[in-house]
């Protein structure tokens, strides 16, 4: 029996070889992700196995769909249950209501500023591309056109010098044009956009907004940070190319062959790096870099970079490995922090550093967290950080507290890289043990100035009081890896190169081959955890009923953090969203009476956001999530009232809290909360 995956890690040719081979019979069994569900047409598939009940109606339509899809074809579906909430409500209550239940229209979210931008350049730079198509129209070898390579748009381009006078990289130009069409590129963006985008107020504000977002510095800005780094990139290829070269020709001349065969090979895996890059597609690159569209709107991209399999090809083809390994940060914080392990086509890999350039410098900063209410503290300087003498959430003396709660950060912008001289490991030898990996922190809330109170409203029942809220677009959240046992990772901040447990500082680049010399880096290793904020759509509550009868402290966390999760699994069924793309954090703040309380925040944990948790700024919904919340933490029966289980409030993104979440004082608050 063959298998094989099927996922969006795997390039696109890759996955589509794939897809054939399964629909001509020579792959029997693939396993898939979500990257399946949609505009696949297998034929003649006679089983579908869905490893987890599906987030809604039209998942499992759209899942299940992929059998029988011919006429007097006989399909068989099976759905796994997992030991989860979610799961168990469908299976031990509703199984019908997942398999017979009605669709809900879809809400997709087009005032996302993200989307809006990306869109932007995207009508932006196929414009230009059209206006100098005489130019920038290039040809395959066999004189067929083709899609503009990087080389096309980052590199000097003699054809647009010649017929245009442009002596700049096109991408550079590009952005000058921006510049020259003012208003009127602005104006038609914002007719083109404008149909879909429900705030034409936002639409223009982020529009307007758009020509200094891409000559910025910002993550995304093309001209001062995408093409520097290509520029970069390029560069520190050419010039170990050259430096491969050069030692290769002294071998030569000495009559080192053993040396020179070395330095060969060496220049080889340089120059296959420098056209690898030069010729990738210039609009994969931009999309993967999030300057583009891309179907999943990622927002924070970085990629895991297989330097090892790059080492094994022997072809100086693009995508030679068929793997994209790109996530958001916040997910590769956990998945491609050095140490982690990664199963990818097969194959294991371990990601042993954080990809840079040696003229990249990290910028490091600092975190501190309030013992008592979990407040998060950042600065650039830390003795700024540690000089605060109190929380501003709670009060506590921080001067109490010590150094140890002050450390140091970095922001892997440019990813993580296995090293070369690893050898990936077929998976068939390892599949009886989990990848090993090291976990991102819960989320916390970016301390910043304290909210008016304008900017809340109140839900009422029966003229009573309940709850305050807001829907906030943009709050800050930060997370952050600390390494195994928050030892933190000891990193050389000039090549990247993480040192794991090796107790010395002696260590060559992760480039350095298995065999041969050189490439010892004389970097300074240092202590640093793995930091990442983002913005992200958020709904917080404020609730307004009467104390915890048995807590002594509004900090303590447990009956919060019990109603957080009922809530959270509530808005999970009732909004129909996959439990995984919503989260949430306690926020320690103030109600309206200055009186000291946990603010519940409901996050989008899809990057970027997608609008869930501001659906429930409608009063109608937010009820119905609350008295669904209630329903869970009373009507359990697989575990007593001072206890929960994984068919109420437990579920493996909080398993570290597993040990705080009890059911009865958090449904006693709900019973009284909504009389």
């Amino acid at each position: 029996m063959r298998v094989a995956e099927h996922t969006a890690q795997l390039a696109r040719q890759t996955g589509r070889s794939y897809q054939l081979a399964f629909t001509a019979g020579q792959l029997n069994v693939l396993s898939c992700s979500t990257t399946f569900e949609l505009g696949v047409d297998v034929g003649d598939l006679h089983a579908v196995f869905l490893r987890n009940v599906p987030p809604s109606v039209a998942n499992y339509v759209q899942r299940a769909g992929r059998t029988g899809r011919r006429v007097n074809a006989v399909s068989f579906v099976l759905t796994y249950a997992r030991a989860l909430p979610y799961d168990q409500y469908f299976f031990r209550r509703r199984p019908e209501e997942l398999i017979k239940g009605s669709i809900r229209a879809p809400v997709v979210m087009l005032d996302n500023e993200k989307i809006i931008l990306r869109h932007a350049t995207a009508f932006a730079l196929s414009r230009y591309l059209r206006e100098h198509k005489d130019a920038m129209t290039t040809y395959s070898t066999t004189g067929q056109p083709r899609d503009p390579r990087n080389e096309d748009l980052f590199e000097r381009n003699e054809t647009m010098d010649s017929i245009y006078g442009v002596t700049i990289p096109p991408i550079l130009h590009f952005c000058d044009w921006i510049a020259e069409k003012g208003e009127e590129l602005l104006e038609e963006i914002v007719r083109v956009l404008g149909d879909g985008v429900t705030s034409q107020e936002t639409l223009s504000d982020v529009v307007h907004r758009w020509p200094s977002y891409v000559v910025s510095d910002e993550q995304y800005g093309l001209k001062s940070r995408i093409f520097r780094e290509y520029e970069e990139e390029l560069n520190y290829y050419r010039e170990q190319e050259a430096e491969a070269h050069r030692k290769g020709e002294e071998a030569y001349i000495a009559r080192r062959s053993a040396d020179r065969r070395e330095y060969l090979q060496q220049e080889q895996y340089w120059c296959q790096l420098a056209h690898q890059l030069s010729e990738s597609h210039a609009i994969n690159h931009l999309a993967r870099r999030g300057v583009l569209p891309s179907y999943a709107f990622p927002v924070d991209v970085v990629e895991l970079r297989m330097l090892n399999e790059t080492a094994r090809s022997r072809s100086a083809r693009p995508n030679e490995t068929g793997l994209e390994l790109l996530r958001d940060l916040r997910f590769a914080l956990s998945e491609y922090a050095p140490g982690s392990e990664v199963i990818a086509n097969g194959r294991l890999y371990r990601s042993r550093a954080l990809h840079k350039f040696p003229v990249q410098q990290f910028k490091q900063e600092y975190y501190r967290i309030c013992p008592d209410c979990n407040g998060l503290y950042t600065a650039e300087n830390e003795d700024a950080l540690l000089e605060q003498p109190s929380c501003p959430s709670c009060g506590f003396p921080l001067d109490q507290a010590g150094d140890s709660l002050s450390n140091r950060f970095v922001i892997p912008v440019w990813g993580f890289a296995t090293a070369r001289d690893d050898t990936p490991k077929q998976l068939f030898l390892h599949s009886q043990r989990t990848p090993e990996r090291t976990y991102a922190t819960p989320l916390f809330v970016e301390q910043r100035e304290k909210v008016p109170r304008e900017t809340y409203q109140t839900l009422l029942l029966d003229g009573r009081e309940v709850l305050d809220y807001r829907s906030v677009k943009g709050f800050r959240l930060f997370l952050v890896n600390r390494g195994e046992d928050g030892k933190g990772f000891r990193v050389c901040l000039k090549c990247g190169r993480d040192m794991g447990k090796t107790r010395g500082t002696a260590h060559r680049t992760p480039y350095a081959p298995a065999k041969g010399r050189g490439y010892e880096c004389d970097g300074r290793v240092t202590t640093v955890h793995l930091g990442h904020r983002f913005d992200s759509d958020a709904f917080e509550i404020q609730l307004l009923g009467p104390a915890f009868p048995t807590v002594k402290s509004y900090l303590d966390p447990r009956p919060w953090l019990s109603l957080m999760y009922a809530i959270i699994e509530a808005a999970s069924r009732e909004l129909e969203i996959r439990r995984q793309e919503i989260d949430g954090v306690l926020y320690a703040t103030r109600n309206k009476m200055d009186e000291p309380i946990q603010s519940i925040v409901l996050v989008d944990a899809v990057p970027g956001g997608a609008g869930h948790v501001r659906r429930l700024a409608n009063e109608r919904d937010l009820l119905r999530v609350l008295e669904t919340a209630r329903s869970i933490l009373r009507e359990c029966d697989t575990c007593r009232q001072d206890e929960s289980c994984y068919n109420c409030l437990q579920d493996y993104s909080n398993q570290h809290v597993h040990h705080l979440l009890r059911r009865r004082e958090a449904a006693e608050y709900l019973e009284a909360l909504l009389l």
